[in-house]
């Protein structure tokens, strides 16, 4: 990918989108490009600290560590999301797990690269501080899904919010987005048999088209209207 789309992309949505030029320059010229393939890791929950990173193509897993030990898939970051920030500030090692969930291209600046950037200008500091606003917006968007009595607009729920379509997000194939059916279950709180017979609904009703670990999302109204009880008023 032409290295100047790749920092267009980074910079058309989000956090970067909202920085003043100087920074936003400064930080894409210290960036380095990464393409990793379906299953590899970017960081672990307590590694130690590193830089931060922006998704430009693909999607990223994010899995969330419980107390049972056992660390369960919560979210799928796509394009224009920046992740990463928490270690920076406070120098404390990885708190969740980062892993390709498809082939994905990423831009990487490093830990020391970030301190150069402040050294040099204060406020840059502050730039980097306000990722955590970006973020928080994803938190509490996953905590809204979870939030949803009903199982049926819980998966449409998700199924938005991974997807990012309401955002702008397109895919990068005709068949839509990379998702498997177990990755939705988990993310949904649901049984894998319940989201298949909850897909198949969605699609007979031309929301959406299922293929092979793909979703392609073809009215995301209808399933906003679905989530918020008004297709079912309206019948």
């Amino acid at each position: 990918m032409d290295r100047t789309l790749v920092e267009k992309i980074a910079s058309r949505h989000g956090w970067l989108s909202k920085q003043p030029d100087i920074f936003r320059n400064a930080l894409l010229k210290r960036a380095g490009l990464l393409t990793l393939t379906t299953g590899a890791p970017i960081f672990h929950a307590g590694d130690d600290p590193g830089g931060i990173y922006c998704i430009v193509s693909g999607g990223i897993l994010v899995y969330v560590p419980g107390l049972d030990g056992i660390e369960r898939l919560a979210h799928i970051v796509r394009p224009c999301v920046w992740f990463g920030h928490g270690p920076v500030l406070a120098r404390e090692g990885r708190k969740l797990t980062f892993i390709a969930g498809e082939p994905s291209i990423l831009l990487h600046v490093a830990l020391g690269a970030i301190d150069e950037l402040v050294a040099a200008d204060p406020l840059a500091g502050r730039s980097i501080r306000a990722i955590a606003e970006f973020t928080m917006q994803i938190a509490y968007a996953v905590v809204s899904d979870m939030l949803i009595s009903r199982s049926d607009c819980r998966i449409a729920a998700t199924l938005l919010r991974v997807s990012t379509v309401l955002d702008g997000v397109t895919p990068v194939g005709r068949t839509g987005f990379v998702l498997k059916q177990t990755q939705l279950a988990e993310m949904a709180n649901v049984s894998r048999h319940l989201v298949n017979q909850t897909l198949t609904k969605f699609e007979a009703r031309g929301w959406i088209v299922v293929s092979y670990n793909r979703v392609k999302i073809t009215d995301p109204d209808a399933l906003l209207a679905h989530i918020s009880g008004k297709s079912e008023r309206t019948k």
